[in-house]
């Protein structure tokens, strides 16, 4: 279960968790335990971005261990891109390794990669949803400019 707006990829801030599990979907309503897993997960979240949950990323860790046994080299490269491993902050004070979606330099429909000046781009983004005045707000920047900073200096781009 995907609980990430595509507003992330269209100028953040948001939020957001992946989980894997069974869920059900009736009409506007939707429950299951993979849809609270990731929102929790996303609620913690100290900064914009998306990370997964301990299923979703046992998911990733299994597939990352098939394409190194099977050599499939080409593979492993886009999902080391796409994924990565980043110390998140949480709303609890305490930093936790996660898996989180690389959103800074992933070309996708309606979001071209992070090219910009990295602290007036996130500021300008947090301006644009109207979060800079609170000033619980100002360490989400901090930490959101972080993770662009991580992404660009420790990634390579691929299309």
């Amino acid at each position: 279960m995907l609980l990430c707006s595509t507003k992330l990829f269209s100028w953040f801030p948001t939020k957001g968790g992946i989980s894997l599990g069974e869920f059900f979907i009736e009409d506007r309503c939707f429950a299951g335990r993979p849809i609270i897993n990731a929102y929790r997960v996303a609620q913690d979240l100290e900064m914009s971005g998306c990370i997964l949950d301990e299923s979703a990323d046992a998911f990733v860790s299994d597939l990352r261990r098939a394409l190194v046994q099977n050599q499939q080299t080409e593979a492993l490269a886009k999902l080391d891109q796409t994924t990565i491993l980043y110390i998140a902050p949480t709303k609890l004070g305490e930093d936790e390794r996660f898996r989180a979606i690389n959103w800074v330099t992933l070309e996708s429909p309606g979001f071209h990669a992070f090219r910009d000046d990295v602290r007036d781009a996130t500021m300008k983004a947090f301006l644009m949803h109207n979060k800079i005045a609170v000033p619980s707000v100002q360490g989400k920047i901090v930490n959101t400019e972080m993770f662009i900073r991580h992404v660009l200096t420790n990634l390579q781009e691929w299309l």
